[in-house]
């Protein structure tokens, strides 16, 4: 029976110390544990922990964990405690459990101790075969990640961990953020034990397009105390500022793909828009390039520039390596029709790379304005295999005048400039 309709019967409220009759009064449910449900080789050293829906009520009183082996129903002692923020209960044996063997274990509501919580177990889970393996804190992940570009100068720096830290350890001292001068960023550090994350927040924004390196020490402990086996260290880079147009001359407005776009299908064409009709005699070879960012050697293509879509189109003779950085150099010699120099910062760059043999169809987004803040995948390794394509032909210019009306209303001019930079390692976020 449950007169309440909270999904709890009445016996089951009873046990637990909830009002039967109040649908608002409902016990907490236990949402994960550690280990998990019939995991093996656990660490013998393991801290059990709970994670519950809601956080206990302020006073409440850690409950007493009934953890055994299943062999001879042997009790094994230790601590339970409530850890910060009151939604994470931890037991601590008082020694390391035995190698090889099944344990279970369980915990029942205390209403007398306010530790309103639905009953818990029994579940089981085996220890390791190594009586010396210990069980220390670690990184599983950090966001933003190592070696991640165009990250937001006002993001959080987060790391996600193995197991349960003590909040005592868990500070400024331990947990630290520099700059491309080796100057510490001011920031505030907080640890949420339930997500097993400890947030570092600069006090202020970042600057755009410098490189940041986090430290985390070997001082983070976890609830044995046990401390971290080696320093955690990576870097990332913020999002480079936008350039500004210039107040003459021509400048690019839009590109396909949009810069630092990774997964590109290696058969594109590289689309560049202008803000104005362009001198076609000075989009040449020697002033328009494609390249493999990895060594600098030019990509053999041919120009194609549509008069009417101030659009130039650059299409390689073969199919672009797969899992490789490109990029694509314009000069400042480059004129629009009315004779004025291309002065986008001097020689303005995109930056792309195609993806990987294993990543499908992919292939990049519609052409979206420049400077987009797309990251992602591993860094390309090097071409050196593979047939050139139809040889070292010089590459060759062509004027075409295509009347494309509904191209031109979707490509019309956005007067946002592409970064421009050098080529950057990426990593893909989650």
């Amino acid at each position: 029976m449950d007169d309440d309709f909270d999904g709890h019967s009445n016996l089951d409220e009873y046990l637990v110390g909830t009002d039967p009759h109040d649908a608002a009064s409902v016990p907490a449910a236990v949402t994960y544990s550690r280990p998990v449900q019939g995991e093996s080789n656990v660490p013998v050293d393991k801290v059990l922990v709970l994670g519950l829906s809601r956080p206990l009520p302020v006073g409440a009183v850690a409950p007493d964990f009934l953890l055994k082996r299943s062999s001879d129903g042997q009790v094994v002692t230790g601590s339970s405690q409530i850890l910060h923020g009151r939604q994470l209960v931890a037991f601590v044996p008082d020694s390391p459990l035995d190698v090889n063997t099944i344990y279970e274990w369980e915990v029942a509501p205390d209403p007398a101790n306010d530790f309103l919580v639905a009953p818990f177990g029994p579940q089981i889970f085996e220890t390791s075969a190594n009586s010396t393996a210990v069980s220390k804190p670690e990184v599983l992940e950090a966001l933003p990640g190592p070696d991640y570009i165009n990250v937001s100068a006002a993001a959080v720096v987060s790391t996600y961990w193995s197991e349960p830290l003590d909040a005592a350890t868990v500070s400024s001292s331990t947990f630290t953020v520099y700059d491309d001068q080796q100057n510490v960023v001011p920031a505030t550090v907080t640890y949420d034990p339930y997500w097993y994350r400890v947030d570092v927040t600069p006090v202020a924004a970042m600057t755009l397009g410098k490189a940041y390196e986090v430290v985390v020490e070997t001082g983070v402990n976890n609830l044995r105390g046990e401390h971290m086996a080696a320093e955690h260290r990576w870097s990332f880079k913020t999002v480079d500022p936008p350039l500004v147009p210039p107040l003459t001359g021509p400048y690019v407005t839009s590109t396909y793909p949009v810069n630092r776009y990774v997964n590109v299908s290696p058969q594109l064409t590289v689309k560049l828009t202008w803000s104005e009709a362009m001198d076609a005699s000075t989009l040449t070879s020697a002033n328009v390039k494609l390249i493999t960012g990895w060594t600098g050697q030019t990509v053999p293509a041919v120009l194609s520039y549509n008069s009417l879509l101030n659009r130039l189109d650059i299409i390689p003779l073969a199919p672009l390596v797969e899992d490789t950085a490109y990029i694509v150099r314009v000069s400042s010699e480059v004129k629009s029709l009315a004779g004025a120099n291309f002065e986008q910062s001097g020689d303005w760059e995109l930056h792309f790379r195609t993806k990987a043999a294993s990543q499908g169809t992919g292939g990049s987004t519609g052409g979206g304005t420049v400077g987009g803040d797309g990251s992602g995948g591993q860094p390309g390794n090097p071409p050196g295999s593979g047939n050139p394509g139809p040889g070292d032909r010089a590459v060759v210019v062509a004027v075409v005048a295509v009347v494309a009306v509904v191209e031109a209303a979707v490509l019309a001019a956005i007067r946002i400039p592409v970064a421009r930079g050098i080529p950057s390692r990426v990593m893909s976020t989650r």
